[in-house]
């Protein structure tokens, strides 16, 4: 028998191996892969295996070679690869070998086959949705396939060919071709097709759907979209790019985009698929779904649109339409539209979960987990899953991972405990994920017990745990024990609350804080964190400051003296000081002790912090030194094990949360931190959010982060402890802190949609906001530092913050703004809790793809105070001076100031040889706000970008500038605005003791020297003007001996005719002439330096008055100038004196714009010589000193006129004799044309007629009242018989007569002009309603003058005016030397006083202002004299002080100071002084026309009314001749020609009114153009009212102004454009060109207004006087008018005359017969008999008549009058 032994030796180090899943996988080339590997280790031998470690190998063959590829996971144990690395229609072979790590190693492998398939081949993509809208004015469209890409090699997507359709659907034509040629033929990935030439149909508009067959190697895809083009002006609308499928738990983005062109647009999102379910768009979106006005330019401004969709809201498997439609504002009805097709992914379903045990014990049962069953779309596959527990449902911060995302289904695990009051329940999840991330759950639920461990015992279960998890790589059992591990070492005592008593204040249950219970719960108010305080869902419990009974009446459950208060904030368990363990302090954020009444509950500024009694330690002083070693130790390990964990694991979705969670419960309680620790806790936060702040920033993540985040800012020292980020910006640990809270707002800020409600956190330590908003919807974004309910409930105050977005406007489409707030100590003491702040540019396309870009912020930060402040002066400045003398040895010596406010002494040095006037100020001491920022958010420090723009005791407001600068975080291409916290602090500000100094010149040689320019310019205006006076009165000399020559040859070239001699009568200002030919007119009399060197004229003052005055002001402005410079341009060494930027800097020259000084760094501060350059600066300059100048030369100008009238009498007496002798050499006078044209018979009624008019005159009033009455009387009856011989025309009745009918005003139109004329004529007496016309112009009617007092009163009062005036006009008629010069002067006041009211007075100026003038010069002898003394010494004292401060403005001010002078002369002499004179034609162009018409009736009538003998008795008792103070003056001077014609005259032998009112226009626009002028002329006529010497400078003083703004603003806008001023002057030149052409047209077109007849001489006293009045009337039936405007009239220019056309047609054409001319408005009557003579007499004076013949009847005849009148043309 043989036998063998043979023995079996199991090695414990050689790993088990396999691979997950399947032995052959099949994926392909657009999926990513991943293989996971599963290894154990043996221990049948019992041998430890938490010494052995594992070590995985990875290999790739592509049939028999090995590749080079490398796994891109970070946990070993998995090999994954990216999408588009392998290829399609392969087989790899994917091999994992594992071996041991130890004293004796071992290893294993497997291996799996990978077959890589082809997928569908080609994806064909159309940009801009499945449906747009065009309009033909955008002239091409571009269709876009170039998305469009090959599914297994996007890169080989430029291979692919493209085939192009189109088939037109508009419903007149569907299915027809389309008008676009080439298209078949295009192989690109685009065609442009022009649409501007399309003819669109009757609907408005065309469709077509185009079609693109994407093709590639034998595989090919379609896609298509619809276009509309409609006729009218729309934006362009068009979608991006769109995914192919969305989850339903996602917020889902749509971006679109709309250009507009011709004007504003505004844009709304619909859904046609919502509307259909009755689901409004805007109640699941959370941002705008309108949008009113987006911006637009010629070019096209394309505005990005968002909506963000609320995710769980769409339904699952769904597909969904969306709209985005646009029009222009201007154009709502023309709407452009696109829309585009998403489909809702549905999540993976039916799956089970089982888990087993259902009970165990915390650490040490194994709970295996395992989920199956699930299904979903193919396309989804491959599903992942999750495994998380809760040990609070209710509380999602409770998450614990069991195992993170990957395709294993199963899992084994211990967990930790369930909370008590839950009888240890714990919730376990499984989380199932589609490829496309859609979700789906299922829970189950089990119990686990605490563990009996204790603290050292727990700690050392971490050690081993992780040791293990660690060698064998899996970042799962990491997490698992980390978080088995917290839920025992978090553990709190609860046993003292009853399960259900936290739900009963509406809190959740205790978990956190002993024997306290959790936060309100969701919808309640309550006291902030942990309480055992109600929370309240009604709103009418009573905030802080309400009155109240109880405790539960408030809302802080604390009523104190019948009033809502905030009670202190308290210690945790009150650091169970009732076991004499520790003692509750209160601190400020700065680690200062405080009061407890100091510290309330709403104070954010304080904390109240446990300090233990030896032995004792903790947060609450709970634990003994052996069990807190132990927890330091604990977390310690948890936060190292748990920053190493980071280089295992792939970071997902679950893994960011599982981070977040485990470090927010390691920091539970600081107290337990160490230093280590809280630095490896914090780098797990900076790498996570850092490298992934998208993912952190997503909505179900974010809120893990931030309560992670405010656990660590409750750890005091965190400015003390050095960086550890590695980032070279940062200094301390607080600042890591910082700059992951900005990253981590730029990551929400990424997952956010333009317009998006903000991000809100409200947690202990820190609050912040986030949001992205569009920069053209507002020119800023506002944003608060949230608060809880329980804040705003209670009005707490908080800190606001606004960011300028004004410049970001079409630079960006959105601006990112994230504010926070966090709490902790710093290095000053603050004010205000600082408010960090960081804002991003974001330029998002069409496809909402991101770009930060640069820019600059504006920021306005408005800071609650923490506590009430009072700012206050403790000292103020003392401002003084001191002057040092020159003392007699020159030498140099100090004085010492005193003072007085600090009792301090300063030495002020004097230099013993010039005079130095020191002005100095003492220090003060004031308190004040100021604004301070911190880039680290410890070390704040005054800004020198921020400046406090108010504040009151409860808060402060400043305003910040900052910059973007470039950050290196992985949101891709970021560029935000640095990070910085702002606050406010106290600022006392000790002022240094300041003293400036300047020399006060003496006038000597060496003063002289130091500016010549102005030296020369001042000598040269001197010798100037005196160079001028002499020459000047030279030639005035010369001038006044040949003054009686030019009287003669003015007399001889005047004439003796009566025309000319009443032309005489007329101011240059009221001829006819042209009013350009008066304006110049007007110039070479009136403007100073023009008239200088024109010929002589005797109506113009003296050429040495004018020279005085035009130099008068040229020193003037000198003058004025000097000042100027003085005060405001100075280079007087001010500068100098400035030793610092900002003091240089800190003045202002004139204007306000540019500054005095100039900061040089190398040569400190000088005067800035630059100013002078500025045309804005010399503008304003030239514009004070012309408007100041203007009452120096009132009172200049007042007293030189005096000097010259004191002057001039003493020749006046000489000048008066040589002129009445040239009269006497000429001895026919001017006025004797008019005396010829009396008759012998006229001579003697005229007697007669001035014996009565004396007699009458010299009566009382009243007697005079009671004959004017009598007269009207008579007139009245007189009349009778004449009216009613009218037939057919107007009847009698109460008045004067009936209206007129449609007839009858017809025939009046067309007579009126002629019957005025044969009235003149003829000379018959006027009707009723010419008295009434005359009557109106003195307020009256014959009716009421008869039978009211009122009336009488006022005749009475005008006859006491008249009477006055009379007398003035006497006294003025004795004072003229020729009874010429009393002729005109008589007649010129007759004119004068025939107007009314404030017209008189503007004449009265223009008439008689230099006649009075002379006539008072002896009654102002004295002041003359007076005047003639102060004139030299008022001029000498002008240049003596341009002399003596001038030179002492210094070198670099002499150019501004010369220019200002220059300019403003030039302003004076080209504009100032013609817009003077122009305006005196504005006032007298109200009164001109008038005044010519009564001065040319009363030249035309002037023959007749001379030459009058029926009749004249009877006027003496007319109206004229008591009211019109001339006519009672005429009667003292009966020889006088011109008074021989005022008596004669009547009260109707001048009918103005009605010759005024026909050339009224009556159209609209003349009416609004009369009275927008008169509303600029009335102002005018207050100028009137003032003195003569006054008017001009009141002129000059609205003018200047004026045009000085006009100035101003013309030179303002020439800095944004030189084309503003040009063309806004070459406007006005225009647009005066067009109204002096139109105003020419008008009066060539406008009907001719017929003139008094000029009567031949011979023709005066024939038979006129002798016509038949009592003849009988024939009846009228009808009127034709003849228009004859033949062109054989003379028109002979030499003469001065002109033909002026007028026409009538009236019966009775045969000599003998009668004539009847009727005008039924007016009815003047006038029957005459035509004589021989008469026709005779009608010819002659132009008229011809010719029979026409008959039409009608012979009893129907026509004759046509042609009457020609000749006048003479205007001066």
């Amino acid at each position: 028998i043989a036998s063998v032994t043979t023995t079996v030796k199991a090695s414990s180090n050689i790993p088990r191996v396999s691979i997950s899943g399947p032995s052959s996988i099949t994926t392909f080339r657009n999926q990513s892969l991943s293989i996971i590997a599963l290894a154990t280790i043996p221990s049948c031998d019992g041998s430890n295996s938490l010494t052995v470690g594992l070590y995985y190998q990875w290999f790739i063959y592509k049939g028999t070679t090995l590749l080079s590829l490398q796994s891109t996971s970070l946990d070993p144990k998995i090999f994954s690869l990216r999408s588009f690395t392998l290829d399609s229609a392969t087989s790899y072979t994917v091999q994992v070998a594992v071996s041991t790590t130890g004293s004796v190693s071992g290893s294993s492998s497997a291996s799996v086959s990978v077959q890589v398939g082809q997928s569908a081949g080609v994806k064909a993509v159309i940009r801009g949705g499945s449906q747009r809208t065009v309009t033909k004015s955008v002239g091409s469209v571009t269709i876009d396939a170039s998305d469009s890409t090959v599914l297994d090699y996007p890169a080989a997507s430029n291979l692919l060919s493209y085939s192009w359709t189109c088939l037109d659907n508009t419903p007149s034509n569907y299915g027809g071709s389309c008008p676009f040629s080439g298209l078949s033929s295009s192989t690109s990935s685009s065609i442009t097709i022009t649409v501007s030439s399309l003819t669109i149909g009757s609907l408005g508009y065309n469709v077509y759907r185009f079609s693109v067959l994407a093709s590639y190697n034998g595989q090919s895809s379609l896609a298509d979209t619809v276009l509309y083009v409609k006729k009218n002006a729309i934006p362009v609308v068009a979608f991006g790019s769109i995914k192919s499928i969305y989850n339903p738990t996602d917020n889902i983005v749509l971006t679109g985009e709309i250009t507009a062109t011709s004007n504003n647009a505004s844009a709304y999102w619909f859904s046609s698929t919502l509307n259909d379910s009755n689901v409004q768009l805007s109640s699941i979106v959370s941002t705008p779904t309108y949008y009113s006005s987006l911006p637009s330019s010629s070019s096209g401004v394309t505005s990005i649109v968002q909506i963000s969709i609320t995710s769980n809201y769409l339904t699952p498997g769904s597909s969904y339409v969306f709209h985005l439609t646009s029009a222009y504002v201007n154009t709502p009805a023309f709407e452009a539209s696109a829309q585009v097709t998403i489909t809702i992914n549905s999540p993976p379903s039916g799956g089970s979960f089982i888990v087993d045990p259902t009970n165990g014990t915390a650490l040490s049962t194994s709970y295996k987990c395992v989920t199956y069953l699930w299904s979903d779309d193919v396309s989804d596959y491959p599903l992942t899953y999750v495994m998380v527990y809760f040990s609070n449902p209710e509380d999602p911060k409770t998450r614990n991972t069991i195992k993170s995302v990957n395709e294993i289904t199963y899992a084994v695990s211990t967990l930790g405990q369930g909370l008590v009051l839950n009888d240890y329940n714990v919730s376990v999840v499984t989380i199932v994920y589609d490829t496309y991330n859609c979700s789906s759950n299922i829970t189950n639920y089990i119990q686990v017990y605490p563990t009996v461990a204790n603290k050292s015992e727990l700690y050392n279960y971490l050690s081993d745990s992780l040791t293990t998890a660690f060698l064998v790589s899996d970042s799962d059992s990491v997490s698992s024990t980390l978080n088995g591990v917290l839920k025992s070492t978090n553990l709190v005592d609860c046993s003292l609350l009853a399960p259900e008593y936290c739900y009963t204040l509406n809190r959740y249950q205790c978990g956190n804080q002993a024997n306290t219970c959790g936060e309100c719960i969701d919808g309640y108010i309550g006291k902030i964190g942990y309480s055992n305080t109600p929370c309240y869902s009604s709103f009418t419990i009573k905030p802080v400051g309400g009155t109240c009974a109880h405790n539960y009446d408030c809302l802080t459950n604390h009523c104190a003296n019948g009033i809502c208060s905030y009670t202190n904030k308290s210690c945790p368990s009150d650091c169970n000081s009732n076991l004499n363990q520790g003692e509750c302090v209160f601190e400020n954020i700065n680690n200062n002790t405080i009061r407890e009444s100091q510290c309330l509950e709403n104070d954010i500024t304080c904390m109240a912090t446990c300090v233990c009694n030896n032995d004792f330690y903790g947060s609450d002083c709970s634990y003994d030194y052996e069990d807190f070693q132990a927890l330091l130790n604990t977390r310690e390990s948890m936060c190292v094990g748990l920053y190493d964990s980071i280089s295992i694991q792939d970071v997902s979705y679950d893994a960011i949360i599982s981070r977040a969670v485990i470090a927010s419960n390691i920091l539970f309680d600081t107290t337990q931190l160490t230093q280590n620790a809280l630095e490896h806790c914090v780098l797990v936060l900076i790498d996570t959010v850092t490298n992934y702040p998208s993912a952190a920033g997503l909505p179900n993540v974010q809120g893990f982060i931030t309560t992670t985040l405010s656990n660590i800012l409750s750890v005091k020292y965190l400015a003390d402890l050095p960086s550890i980020s590695g980032d070279s910006t940062s200094t301390t640990l607080l600042q890591d802190v910082i700059n992951t809270i900005s990253a981590l707002g730029s990551g929400i800020q990424a997952n956010k949609a333009i317009g998006e409600a903000p991000t809100k956190t409200i947690l202990p330590y820190l609050k912040s906001t986030s949001t992205v908003q569009d920069p053209c919807s507002s020119n800023s974004i506002g944003l608060t530092v949230p608060q809880s309910d329980y804040e705003l409930y209670n009005n707490e105050p908080t800190n606001q913050v606004s960011a300028s977005t004004s410049g970001n406007c079409g630079s960006s489409n959105g601006v990112g703004v994230n504010i926070f707030q966090n709490i902790g100590p710093t290095s000053g003491s603050l004010k205000s809790t600082p408010i960090g702040v960081q804002t991003s540019n974001y330029d998002i396309d069409a496809y909402g793809s991101r770009r930060l870009t640069s820019s600059s912020y504006s920021y306005t930060f408005t800071f609650a105070n923490t506590e009430s402040i009072t700012y206050t002066t403790l000292a103020d400045i003392i401002y003084g001076n001191y002057t040092c003398e020159i003392n007699s040895s020159l030498n140099s010596y100090n004085v010492t100031l005193n003072c007085t406010n600090t009792d301090i002494e300063y030495q002020l040095y004097c230099p013993g040889d010039e005079l130095r006037v020191y002005e100095y100020e003492c220090p003060g001491l004031i308190v004040s706000p100021q604004c301070v920022s911190s880039t680290n958010g410890y070390d704040f420090s005054a800004d020198s970008n921020c400046e406090v723009i108010e504040y009151t005791s409860e808060n402060t407001t400043c305003t910040c500038t900052s910059s973007s600068s470039s950050r290196k975080l992985s949101l891709s291409r970021s560029s935000s605005s640095e990070s910085s916290q702002f606050s406010t602090s106290t600022n006392i500000v000790v002022h240094d003791f300041i003293n400036r100094w300047k020399t006060v010149k003496s006038f000597n040689a060496s003063t002289v020297s130091q500016n010549l320019v102005i030296t020369i310019t001042m000598a040269v205006v001197i010798f100037v003007t005196l160079a001028g006076v002499f020459s000047f009165i030279f030639v005035d000399i010369r001038e006044d001996k040949f003054k009686p020559k030019a009287e003669i040859m003015k007399r001889k070239k005047i004439g003796t005719k009566v025309k000319n001699f009443f032309n005489s009568l007329l101011p240059i200002e009221f001829t006819g002439q042209p009013w350009f030919t008066r304006y110049f007119k007007r110039m070479k009399l009136e403007h100073d330096w023009l008239c200088l060197f024109l010929p002589y004229s005797s109506d113009r003052d003296y050429r040495s008055v004018r020279w005085v005055r035009a130099m008068g002001r040229v020193l003037h402005m000198l003058f004025i100038d000097t000042i100027l410079s003085g005060l405001f341009f100075a280079d007087d060494g001010t500068c100098e004196n400035y030793t610092s930027k900002s003091t240089c800097l800190a003045t202002s020259s004139l204007d306000q714009i540019n500054t005095l000084c100039v900061w040089d760094s190398s040569d400190g501060c000088s005067f800035n010589s630059d100013i002078g350059s500025s045309v804005f600066t010399t503008l304003l300059l030239t514009t004070i000193i012309t408007i100041i100048t203007i009452p120096f030369d009132t009172l200049f100008y007042f007293m030189l006129r005096k000097a010259k009238d004191l002057a001039e009498t003493k020749a006046r007496a000489l000048n008066t004799v040589e002129i009445i002798e040239a009269h006497d050499k000429f001895d026919v006078p001017l006025s004797a044309g008019l005396h010829n044209l009396q008759t012998m018979k006229s001579k003697f009624y005229r007697a007669a007629l001035l014996s009565k008019h004396q007699k009458t005159l010299s009566l009382s009033v009243d007697e005079e009242i009671r004959l004017i009455l009598q007269n009207i009387g008579t007139l009245r009856n007189e009349m009778k018989p004449t009216v009613a011989n009218v037939v057919n025309v107007a009847k009698v009745n109460n008045t004067l007569y009936s209206r007129p009918t449609e007839q009858e005003q017809t025939v009046y139109q067309s007579l009126s002009k002629v019957l005025f004329e044969v009235n003149y004529l003829l000379d018959e007496p006027a009707d009723p309603l010419e008295i009434a016309d005359t009557l109106n112009r003195y307020n009256n009617t014959p009716q009421s003058l008869q039978s009211s007092n009122i009336s009488t009163n006022v005749m009475k009062s005008k006859i006491k005016e008249s009477r006055k005036q009379c007398d003035v006009v006497l006294y003025n008629l004795n004072k003229l030397e020729s009874n010429e010069m009393k002729d005109i002067y008589l007649l010129q006041q007759f004119l004068v006083n025939c107007l009314s009211g404030l017209k008189r007075k503007i004449a009265y100026r223009y008439f008689f202002h230099e006649i009075e003038r002379k006539n008072n010069i002896e009654n102002e002898r004295k002041l003359q004299i007076i005047c003639i003394i102060l004139l030299p010494i008022y001029l000498f004292g002008l240049a003596f002080y341009i002399f003596l401060f001038g030179v002492s403005i210094g070198s670099k001010a002499t150019n501004i100071w010369l220019l200002g002078s220059f300019i403003s002369l030039l302003q004076s002499i080209l504009i100032i002084q013609p817009l003077k004179i122009w305006l005196q034609f504005v006032v007298l162009s109200t009164i001109a026309d008038e005044v010519r018409i009564w001065h040319g009736l009363l030249r035309e009538k002037a023959r007749t009314i001379m030459s009058r003998s029926s009749g004249l008795l009877s006027n003496k008792n007319v109206l004229i001749q008591h009211l019109n103070p001339a006519c009672r003056a005429a009667c003292s001077y009966p020889s006088l020609p011109s008074s021989r014609l005022i008596m004669a005259i009547n009260d109707y032998d001048l009918p103005t009114s009605r010759i005024i009112s026909n050339m009224t226009s009556k159209t609209f626009l003349s009416k609004i153009t009369k009275y927008m002028f008169l509303t600029v002329v009335i102002s005018l006529f207050i100028l009137t009212l003032l003195p003569d010497f006054l008017q001009e400078s009141a002129m000059e003083g609205i003018t200047t102004p004026v045009i000085g703004i006009v100035i101003l603003v013309l030179a303002y806008s020439s800095r944004k454009s030189v084309l503003i001023p040009i063309v806004i002057s070459c406007g006005f030149i225009v647009l005066v060109t067009i109204r002096e052409l139109y105003e020419a047209r008008k009066r060539r077109h406008a009907k001719s207004i017929v003139q008094p007849v000029v009567l031949p001489q011979d023709e005066i006293g024939t038979d006129l006087d002798e016509l038949d009045t009592k003849v009988e009337m024939i009846p009228l039936k009808r009127i034709d008018i003849k228009v004859d405007k033949s062109s054989d009239y003379p028109n002979n220019r030499q003469n001065k005359k002109s033909v002026v056309d007028a026409y009538s047609t009236v019966i009775s054409p045969n000599e003998g017969d009668k004539i009847e001319i009727v005008d039924i408005h007016d009815s003047p009557r006038l029957s005459a008999r035509i004589s021989n003579n008469q026709m005779n007499s009608f010819k002659q004076r132009g008229m011809s008549m010719r029979r026409l013949d008959d039409t009608n009847s012979a009893e129907e005849k026509k004759l046509e009058m042609k009457l020609t009148s000749f006048r003479e043309e205007d001066n």
